[in-house]
């Protein structure tokens, strides 16, 4: 007697996830392989004519040798699409616009809901000499209102 487990022949087909019918054949197909059963009985226990036995046992063992044909090493060679790289720098360039569409939106919002602190501040003017008190565009920085009680000017303005 030989140590170890007794091969599993045909019935290595149990451990195999499809589904029973398939088994069947399966199994069926490697016992004639194997010299187990004749031709006359798979077709028998199959319920199928020879010329369809033939046919499936063919099917079986060129989808076996196409399984087992060598293949390159490593990974397979990912094809370089030239649109491939316009996407990403469009995808890219998306993103940008909408983190700077929601900062556009936060600051329209806080401008309806705070309107005192988008006034201009008196400091950032710049002077020029056609007019002293010319505004330059965009220029804005953001005040503290004026506390009623204190009598006093906010931080950084000047009482002349």
């Amino acid at each position: 007697m030989t140590p170890g487990r007794p091969p599993l022949r045909a019935n290595i087909v149990n451990h195999l996830d499809a589904d029973p019918a398939s088994k069947e054949r399966l199994r069926v197909l490697l016992q004639n392989i194997a010299g187990e059963l004749s031709v006359a009985d798979a077709c028998n226990k199959l319920h199928i004519s020879e010329a369809r036995f033939h046919e499936l046992r063919a099917t079986m063992l060129s989808a076996a040798v196409k399984s087992l044909e060598p293949k390159p090493a490593g990974r397979p060679v990912q094809t370089h699409h030239p649109d491939s790289e316009r996407i990403l720098e469009l995808e890219e360039q998306n993103l940008d616009l909408r983190v700077h569409l929601a900062a556009a939106q936060l600051r329209e919002e806080i401008a309806l809901v705070m309107p005192h602190l988008a006034q201009r501040h008196p400091s950032k003017l710049k002077k020029k000499s056609a007019s002293r008190h010319a505004r330059t565009p965009g220029t804005y920085q953001i005040t503290r209102p004026d506390n009623p009680d204190s009598g006093s000017s906010t931080p950084g303005s000047s009482d002349t």
